[in-house]
This record gives C-alpha cells, structure tokens and sequence, in this order.
C-alpha cells in the first residue's frame, strides 16, 4: 500500500522519493568474513534481512534476483538473494546507508516478509 504526501510517495511507511528509497546496510557476520544485507524489518531481538552480491547465481546455480540499482551506490552490477534472513542483532556489524528503486525495496521486502513469517510460525509452534 502506498500513498502521496506532500511530493513524496510512502511505502509501507518508507518515505520514497527521486533518489529511491533510503536503506540501512549491514555487514552479515558468517564464516566467509560477512557480506552487505539490507535491513527491511525487524523482530523480536533480530534483523529480518536479504544479502546483496555481485554474482548472478549462488551455489548450484540458484538464481540471484537482478538489482535497477547497485544500493551501495557502486557501478558494479548487484544481485539481491531471493531468501531473506532472521538472526540476531549481535551478528550484523558496520552499519551504513543505501539507496534502492522503489520496485527493488519491494521485492526485498517481499523477500524479508517470507522469512518473517516463516521465523513467526517456526516460534508459534515450539509454544
């Protein structure tokens, strides 16, 4: 849902405007050194995250979702995961801001929403 106020368009209460959308970046910790996720939500004590990389596909060949925009503001292509992480604040470090395409920030969105529900309903049922 989304609505006009005063030149500037609101999604999902994320202020969007020329330049895109504002996004918070965080280096995701992991045994390979970490690499840059953007932070779309957040539950309980945890960031609800996608991962960014520079390469088309991961592992056996999983396709990696095409960015509009390189959020980090490089001009190196940039491909978003199409699995979004929940983990604990404690592991994320170097926080720094981006910019995404207003139809980028949904897919990320999208892609966070689903891992949210999916950590929910995981937590429901240990209760």
């Amino acid at each position: 849902a989304s609505k006009k106020q005063s030149g500037v368009t609101i999604i999902r209460n994320v202020p969007v405007d020329d330049n895109g959308v504002p996004v918070q970046i965080k280096t995701h910790k992991d045994s390979k050194g970490g690499h840059p996720h953007i932070i779309v939500d957040n539950v309980d004590n945890k960031h609800v995250s996608v991962g960014l990389s520079t390469h088309a596909k991961k592992g056996k060949n999983s396709p990696n979702f095409k960015l509009s925009k390189n959020p980090l503001g490089g001009s190196e292509q940039s491909y978003m995961r199409r699995q979004g992480t929940v983990a604990h604040v404690s592991e994320y470090e170097k926080p720094c801001k981006g910019r995404m395409t207003a139809s980028d920030y949904g897919k990320a969105k999208e892609y966070g929403d689903k891992a949210k529900r999916k950590y929910l309903d995981k937590k429901n049922k240990k209760k």
